[in-house]
């Protein structure tokens, strides 16, 4: 497991490939500009997204098998863009992200299950605010004769990591949707 802490100043989300079953696997140059990390939660009647910063990767994938696909992921907890200026002001304090004290976020997967031909599960732990969590992340993989995309998404729920403690679910949901898209380039 690599020591997030060792990532503390960077403004990047990094995919890094830990292992991959098959020996058709290669290393994938990500198109930063079509890709993204982000995170969408109900404020009330709103919905507040937020965008994560810069997110240079190392990835090793085998797109016909993306059973045979681990990853890691790390983010910079400072680098959000929210769509919500009241709540932009507030995401990096102690109630939030905290993210002078826990500059980093990190999922590392544990395990791949195969859902069809180009989709599956990982699961793995989340570690957020010092609370490391178990979630599960649905990965799909598209192709096409130019371009190979890979889009994940979850949920997780704020409170397992002390995320936004002192407010309730009337003023801000529980469940957090977290997504990702990223676009390789061939």
């Amino acid at each position: 497991m690599v020591n997030i802490m060792k990532y503390p100043c960077l403004s990047i989300l990094m995919f890094t490939c830990l292992f991959s079953t098959r020996s058709d696997a290669k290393p994938a140059t990500v198109n930063y500009e079509r890709s993204s990390l982000g995170f969408e939660v109900r404020s009330g009647e709103r919905v507040i997204a937020g965008l994560f910063g810069q997110w240079p990767t190392n990835i090793v994938f085998d797109e016909h098998h993306p059973e045979a696909v681990s990853f890691e992921i790390i983010t910079t907890t400072s680098i959000v863009a929210l769509s919500d200026v009241m709540s932009q002001a507030m995401v990096n304090t102690a109630a939030w992200l905290t993210s002078d004290t826990f500059p980093t976020a990190a999922f590392v997967s544990d395990t791949v299950t195969p859902v069809g031909e180009s989709s599956c599960y990982v699961a793995g732990p989340l570690i957020v605010r010092g609370n490391t969590v178990p979630i599960e992340l649905a990965v799909t993989i598209r192709t096409s004769s130019a371009t190979t995309m890979a889009e994940v998404a979850g949920q997780l729920d704020r409170t397992d990591f002390a995320i936004g403690s002192s407010f309730g679910p009337e003023i801000v949901n529980r469940l957090v949707t977290v997504a990702a898209t990223a676009v390789f380039i061939p």
